[in-house]
């Protein structure tokens, strides 16, 4: 019984452990990848970038998004968007879009 304990607790510590190794790339790539927008000088903006779903999914939920490429004229503007996978299974990625408007601009309409 006491094996079968230790065996149970060594197992959790992993998961946990992969959940949180698989969320902090997730956050970490996000980051980067609106890091890297403002580096080749758009707006690329958001309010907050959270981590939900613990144990069997890692979601990255991230509100008031603004994207806009000054040299085309182009933005966007999203009230949410959900990114996520299961936690067993990281290849079978969702991405979630929001029920309202999502905002587009181009140089000739909005």
């Amino acid at each position: 019984m006491r094996r079968l304990i230790w065996i149970l607790l060594i197992l959790s510590i992993l998961w946990c452990a992969w959940w949180a190794l698989f969320g902090f790339g997730l956050k970490t790539g996000l980051q980067t990848g609106f890091g890297d927008r403002r580096a080749f000088g758009w707006q690329a903006d958001y309010s907050s970038l959270e981590l939900r779903g613990f144990p069997l999914r890692v979601r990255a939920d991230i509100t008031d998004i603004a994207l806009a490429d000054p040299t085309a004229g182009l933005a966007i503007s999203l009230p949410s968007f959900n990114i996520g996978a299961p936690t067993y299974w990281p290849g079978d990625i969702t991405v979630d879009l929001p029920n309202s408007p999502i905002r587009i601009a181009t140089p000739q309409q909005k």
